[in-house]
C-alpha cells in the first residue's frame, strides 16, 4: 500500500498532462545549469573524428530529430503523455544515480550526446569507480553501463531487449560514441563493448519522484529520495539483466560478452549488499509493473524463447 509521501497516480487528462509538463520544465532548468549532453560539436571530438565525421553525424541527428517530431504530432495524447514522462525520467535519472547515490557514491553519470541517444540507444553512461587493492593500492579503475531509460510498458520493452539480443548475436555490446572522462586516454574514441540494459518505473512512480524532486527543499525530502524505495527497484533491474545477458551471451558462445557482463553484476550485486545494509529497501514498489516486464523480457531472452 502507497502512503501519501509516495502517491500512485491513477488516470490521464490534461491536468496531468500539464502538472507533468511543469516537472520536466523544472527539472530540465536545474539541469541546464548543471549538466548538458555531450555534445560532439567541440573542437576536442572534430579533432578525433575529423570535421567531416561530425558534421555527418550532427545533420543525422538534426534529420532524426525532424523525423520524431513528425511522429510525435500523429500521437494520440495518452502517447504524447508517455513520452512527456518518459522525458521526466530521463531528466531525473542522472540527478537520483549522480547526487542521490542511487547506485552507491562511487558512480559518476554522463547525460549521453544526442547521436548516442538516437542512434545508439543510449540515454545516460554511469561510470563506476573501483578501488584497486593491490600493489597499486590507492588507484582506481573504472567500468562503464549504458543505461536505457524506459517508462514504458511490455511491448517496448520486448524491442529493446531485442537491440541487446541482437549485439549479443553478433558478438558486440554497446558502443557509445561520443564520450571522454578523467579516467581515459585523451584519444580515445568513444567507449566500446560497453554492457547495456534498460531500467524503468511506472508512469505513477516517476510522476511522484519528479514532485518530490521539485521539492525537494521541503523538511525530510532529501532524505526520502536518499532512500527511495525506487532505487531498489532500478538496481534489481540492473542485476537481473546483467545475469540473463550473461547466460543469453555463454549460451551463445559469447565468452568474452558473458565475462563483461558478468565483472559489471559482480560490482551491482555489491552495490545491493551496500543498500540492503543500509536498510533500503523496495518496500511498496517492489511489485513496479514496468520491471516485472523488463525482467521477463530478459529472462525470456537468456532461456533461449525471446
Amino acid at each position: 500500500m502507497r502512503t501519501a509521501e509516495q502517491p500512485f497516480e491513477r488516470g490521464g487528462g490534461r491536468e496531468r498532462v500539464v502538472v507533468v509538463k511543469s516537472l520536466i520544465d523544472k527539472v530540465r532548468s536545474f539541469f541546464l545549469e548543471s549538466s548538458q549532453p555531450i555534445n560532439p560539436d567541440s573542437e576536442r571530438f572534430r579533432a578525433r573524428y575529423g570535421n567531416e565525421m561530425v558534421d555527418d553525424d550532427l545533420a543525422k541527428v538534426k534529420k532524426r530529430k525532424q523525423d520524431n517530431a513528425e511522429k510525435e504530432a500523429k500521437k494520440t495524447e495518452e502517447g504524447r503523455e508517455q513520452k512527456q514522462i518518459a522525458d521526466l525520467f530521463e531528466a531525473l535519472v542522472n540527478d537520483l544515480i549522480g547526487r542521490f547515490n542511487w547506485m552507491g557514491s562511487e558512480v559518476d553519470t554522463f547525460t549521453s550526446s544526442d547521436f548516442d541517444d538516437l542512434f545508439n540507444g543510449v540515454d545516460v553512461i554511469a561510470e563506476i569507480h573501483e578501488e584497486i587493492h593491490e600493489e597499486d593500492a590507492g588507484t582506481q579503475a573504472v567500468s562503464h553501463l549504458a543505461l536505457a531509460v524506459d517508462v514504458a510498458f511490455a511491448l517496448d520493452v520486448s524491442e529493446k531487449m531485442k537491440h541487446i539480443q541482437e549485439n549479443i548475436d553478433k558478438g558486440t555490446l554497446t558502443r557509445v560514441k561520443y564520450f571522454e572522462s578523467d579516467f581515459l586516454p585523451p584519444e580515445q574514441k568513444g567507449l566500446s563493448n560497453v554492457p547495456r540494459v534498460v531500467i524503468g518505473l511506472e508512469q505513477e512512480t516517476v510522476i511522484a519522484l519528479g514532485k518530490m524532486w521539485c521539492n525537494e527543499d521541503r523538511e525530510g525530502n532529501k532524505e526520502k529520495i536518499r532512500r527511495h524505495g525506487a532505487q531498489m527497484v532500478i538496481l534489481k533491474e540492473v542485476e537481473g539483466q546483467l545475469r540473463y545477458f550473461a547466460e543469453y551471451a555463454r549460451m551463445k558462445n559469447r565468452e568474452e560478452i558473458a565475462e563483461t557482463y558478468e565483472k559489471t553484476l559482480t560490482i551491482i550485486r555489491k552495490i545491493v549488499a551496500e543498500k540492503e545494509k543500509e536498510g533500503i529497501t523496495a518496500g511498496d514498489f517492489e511489485e513496479d509493473r514496468v520491471s516485472r516486464a523488463i525482467l521477463r523480457e530478459a529472462r525470456r531472452l537468456s532461456a533461449g524463447t525471446a
